[in-house]
């Protein structure tokens, strides 16, 4: 067992807070996912659906990014579980990229009235691959704790 500063149940809770978090922002990401395939009677009213979505997704990965900022994960694990800290500081370092990028495209898609569809599906490739690069995101973090928890903390023997 790795010395702690984070105590076991402390760590446990830690984990099932995240992993909550974690479904919550994956719930977002496929309702994104989902308004890329829904073709509205009108680009325009698809657009607006998808800058609802986009907005969605961007308010509550803005808020789980602030609540892990403060959280153990990226204040105490790196001191607690050494082998993470490069990991997580790519991660932290990421959060700001993946809200910029996603208040980039939500203003690309609030400023379009009408988009031909060549320019649709370049806005709905970039949609997918924000969401393919927030859900790695979060998995690389889930794998951080549950590694922890599992192996370092030797919780899960």
């Amino acid at each position: 067992m790795a010395d702690s500063e984070i105590e076991a149940g402390d760590l446990a809770r830690e984990l099932e807070r995240a992993i909550e978090e974690h479904k919550e922002c994956t719930r977002r990401l496929v309702e994104l996912e989902s308004c890329l395939g829904e073709r509205a009677d009108t680009e325009v009213r698809s657009l607006a659906a998808l800058r609802d979505c986009l907005a969605a997704v961007s308010e509550t990965f803005r808020v789980h990014f602030a609540s892990e900022q403060q959280g153990p994960l990226f204040r105490e694990f790196p001191s607690t579980f050494p082998q993470f800290s490069f990991r997580l500081e790519k991660l932290a370092a990421e959060h700001g990229t993946l809200l910029a990028e996603a208040a980039e495209l939500e203003a690309r898609v609030e400023e379009l009235r009408k988009v031909h569809a060549r320019e649709m599906r370049a806005i709905e490739t970039r949609v997918r691959l924000l969401a393919a690069r927030l859900r790695r995101h979060e998995a690389e973090e889930d794998e951080i704790l549950l590694s922890a928890y599992w192996d370092d903390a030797g919780l899960g023997d």
